[in-house]
């Protein structure tokens, strides 16, 4: 079984590169943050409020609406503008492109909580459990099992999600570039690196608190909602693996769907 885990001697230089990208993305957005965010902390800078706005913005419609309900569940459809409009969202949010996040994603279900499952912490080993629910490196991602590709196919045939998996980091690049050169340093610190930072520390709080499904039950679900503000959606989560294709459980972004669906 071939996997994007970057040891995997069968893998090329071509296939690593999306995990040793997006795991330098991570530890240098979320260095920075480390460093740069306490001043803004200390004088109650009323601008983390729009950090945190971008972070929402970029969560729950790049990566939750797009990238988790449109591209890899189908839970909904809509028109061209919207794919464009959302898949260009969620490449800016730096966690990869639609369909290979579709596979992962995928596999995710198909493998849940077991060995095979590409980013569950659930190991012995708690420190390489948390590395690998939020580090590609650590990661074992299937990218050959027929029945995840067979699922995955209608989106690999969508020419739109095509074109943002060849030119996701151009739009990332472009669009991040433009706020440094036209904003200076400390609006690009704002609103374009300590979001991707806490993006990825939202999925990684996915990853990390909701495995071993077994486990869950209405009464360790009652919150929920309060979940879904904190790591952008899919607060109820073993609800979601029982009904996959029903974004009405993924509060308030149903609202959202609900008025671009076609």
């Amino acid at each position: 079984m071939r996997t994007l885990f970057p040891k995997d001697k069968h893998m090329t230089k071509l296939q690593r590169f999306p995990a040793y990208y997006i795991t330098f993305m991570y530890l240098g957005s979320t260095a920075l943050l480390l460093y740069y965010v306490w001043p803004f902390i200390f004088n109650l800078d009323a601008r983390l409020l729009i950090t945190w706005a971008i972070v929402q913005f970029l969560g729950m419609f790049g990566i939750n609406i797009c990238y988790h309900h449109l591209v890899t569940h189908k839970s909904y459809t809509t028109n061209a503008f919207w794919k464009i409009v959302l898949c260009y969202v969620g490449g800016l949010a730096t966690q990869s492109s639609p369909n290979n996040w579709s596979l992962v994603h995928l596999t995710h279900h198909r493998y849940t909580d077991t060995d095979r499952d590409p980013h569950s912490p659930n190991l012995d080993n708690p420190v390489l459990g948390v590395l690998r629910a939020a580090l590609p490196l650590f990661m074992s991602i299937t990218i050959s099992d027929s029945k995840v590709n067979l699922m995955a196919k209608k989106s690999f045939d969508d020419p739109i999600f095509r074109f943002f998996d060849m030119t996701h980091m151009l739009w990332f690049w472009l669009t991040h570039g433009a706020v440094y050169f036209f904003l200076g340093w400390e609006w690009f610190l704002l609103l374009s690196v300590f979001p991707v930072a806490l993006v990825h520390f939202g999925e990684t709080a996915i990853n990390c608190f909701h495995f071993d499904l077994e486990r869950h039950d209405s009464e360790s679900d009652r919150f929920w909602w309060i979940w879904n503000i904190l790591i952008i959606g899919a607060g109820n989560h073993k609800l979601h693996h029982d009904t996959p294709r029903d974004y009405k459980t993924d509060w308030p972004i149903d609202l959202f769907i609900d008025r671009i669906k076609t």
